[in-house]
């Protein structure tokens, strides 16, 4: 098959300002033993590294990347909501584990301690804990929605 040929990109200094030097300098050297490469593989990086510099221009040159690569307040209210989300979800797990406990010690072993404490932190501790998981859950779904980030991530 033919392959179609590009302008080359021979500027190594544009080459590095659009690359980055650590790259540049991978892409340069065998990583195991930190000596020149073969004439053979150093071409397929000329050929590599051109592409990534094309590839970076490209994306330079776009207008709308500014906009997609910054988080607003929006993004990062929806993701620290998520980040709490996250850590209420295991902490009910672990409430909801201990329910079962409780409930296993009432019937088999006939012992209600375990469920009685259960029950004892109920209106205190576990039930506002479940409403503000709740809560938080259809607040970031809305927030979601207003934001416009209803991407199918899953």
């Amino acid at each position: 098959s033919k392959r179609r040929r590009r302008k080359k990109v021979t500027d190594d200094s544009l080459r590095q300002a659009i690359i980055g030097d650590e790259v540049l300098n991978e892409l340069r050297e065998d990583s195991l033993s930190q000596t020149p490469l073969p004439a053979t593989r150093r071409d397929r990086t000329d050929e590599l590294l051109d592409d990534i510099a094309e590839f970076r221009s490209k994306e330079l040159a776009d207008p709308n990347r500014m906009a997609e690569t910054r988080p607003t307040l929006m993004t990062r209210t929806i993701s620290t909501l998520g980040t709490i989300l996250s850590y209420n979800f295991i902490i009910i797990i672990g409430f909801f584990m201990w329910f079962i406990t409780g409930v296993g010690f009432k019937f088999i072993a006939k012992s209600e301690v375990v469920i009685d404490a259960f029950t004892g932190l109920w209106e205190v501790l576990i039930l506002p804990l479940l409403s503000t998981h709740m809560f938080l859950t259809f607040l970031s779904y809305g927030l979601e929605k207003i934001g416009g980030s209803d991407k199918a991530d899953w």
